[in-house]
C-alpha cells in the first residue's frame, strides 16, 4: 500500500502510542477538531471538515485555544 500525504512519517506513523494520548476529537457544527488538552483549554491541532469555508474561519486555526 502506498500512502501519499504532505505530512511527515512521524505524524502518520507515530513511534509511540503515548504520542496521541493527549489528543481528543471534538465535534463542532460541520466537522471535527483534533485538539491537544492543555489544562482546561484545548489547543487546535487539526480541522477535519468537508466545507472549505470552515478552513477560512480564524476561530479554527491550528494553534488557537478552543473551549467546547
Amino acid at each position: 500500500m502506498i500512502l501519499y500525504t504532505y505530512q511527515s512519517s512521524h505524524t502518520v506513523f507515530p513511534p509511540e502510542e503515548q504520542d496521541f494520548t493527549s489528543y481528543e476529537m471534538l465535534e463542532i457544527p460541520g466537522g471535527q477538531l483534533m485538539c491537544e488538552k492543555n489544562g482546561e483549554d484545548y489547543i487546535i491541532c487539526r480541522l477535519l471538515a468537508t466545507d472549505p469555508n470552515m478552513y477560512l474561519n480564524p476561530k479554527y486555526t491550528p494553534g488557537q485555544k478552543f473551549k467546547p
